[in-house]
């Protein structure tokens, strides 16, 4: 299973070429999914913004994929991933931290171009769209 980051997401939404190709490409090679706060993100613009035809677009998009729940499971193993990163002081922001926590607990890939985030993070597949 492979994860869609956010970034990968917006470009698709926003019709961006190699987004959409990305997105097609590996649709046709294995199952793809969304964390909830991929969800939460996109949604969040798009509700602020308002527009009626983006809203229904995302909403149509999420509708195709399985949305990952952030669980109390991806909770503490975020805690605790971040907690090492602080120490090491290679941090990691919030968000992408619980993504990750997501796609780790359900053995999943992320598909990004934010690897230099991601990659900081023991044991997460990252792979660039």
């Amino acid at each position: 299973m492979k994860v869609l980051d956010s970034d990968i997401v917006i470009a698709a939404l926003r019709g961006t070429g190699d987004a959409i190709d990305a997105v097609k490409s590996l649709e046709e090679k294995d199952e793809l999914a969304v964390a909830s706060l991929t969800e939460y993100e996109v949604l969040l613009g798009a509700y602020f913004y308002g527009r009626k035809m983006q809203i229904d677009k995302t909403e149509e998009f999420f509708g195709k994929y399985n949305v990952l729940p952030l669980d109390g499971r991806a909770s503490r193993r975020a805690a605790l991933i971040r907690a090492n990163l602080m120490r090491k002081g290679a941090d990691v922001e919030d968000m992408d931290v619980l993504i990750a926590s997501v796609a780790l607990e359900n053995d999943a890939s992320i598909v990004t171009r934010n690897k230099e985030h991601f990659k900081r993070i023991a044991g997460l597949n990252v792979e660039e769209w």
